[in-house]
């Protein structure tokens, strides 16, 4: 320290804020860097999480699409044999088939 003086002595010591505060001024950098990385990461997954999610969804519906069309294909297509003969037969009223003691040929029913 100093020696005791009867005058009090004002002293001014300029130091360079480097010097002082140059650790403090680095990691507070460091600090607003790594909070940026860490907001553009998380923003980053939130928008990859969204389209993975898009894209799984757009999935399903277009395979719940095909399969509704799948089934409405098979359906048409029974509609459409079953409105068409695919054998020879005939066709009655069931008061005529009823009526039959003895069941007859289809070409004999038919003419």
């Amino acid at each position: 320290g100093m020696p005791p003086l009867k005058d009090p002595w004002c002293i001014v010591i300029t130091v360079p804020r480097a010097n002082v505060y140059g650790v403090t001024d680095t990691a507070t950098t460091s600090r607003i860097v790594m909070m940026a990385s860490a907001i553009v990461g998380v923003v980053l997954a939130f928008i990859l999480l969204s389209r993975s999610v898009y894209n799984a969804r757009r999935a399903q519906l277009k395979m719940n699409a095909e399969k509704k069309a799948g089934y409405q294909k098979r359906i048409q297509k029974s509609y459409d044999e079953m409105q068409t003969l695919g054998v020879p037969m005939a066709v009655m009223h069931w008061q005529s088939f009823n009526a039959m003691e003895v069941l007859q040929c289809f070409e004999e029913q038919r003419d």
